[in-house]
């Protein structure tokens, strides 16, 4: 999950609150990343944020993948987060 910072829709306590309650039934599934300024469209200051791409499509291969073998994804830090 992507959290903008500039996001009116929930606020950060929601999002994290969101990722401990998933985490809690399924261990290891659910990722919080928070990006400074990031919006829904995963911009900052209107420049595409492509490493996104990347990390949210590494996250799902994980996913799938622990799906088949039934443990959970690594739940490693991520290099964006500040």
């Amino acid at each position: 999950m992507a959290l903008a910072r500039s996001c009116c829709v929930w606020s950060r306590a929601d999002s994290c609150a969101i990722a401990e309650t998933v985490n809690r039934a399924h261990p290891g599934r659910a990722r919080y990343l928070e990006v400074k300024g990031m919006t829904h469209g995963l911009t900052v200051e209107k420049k595409f944020q492509a490493e996104m791409v990347t990390i949210i499509l590494n996250w799902a291969k994980e996913q799938l993948a622990a799906g088949k073998t039934g443990t959970p994804s690594s739940q490693r830090s991520l290099p964006i987060s500040d």
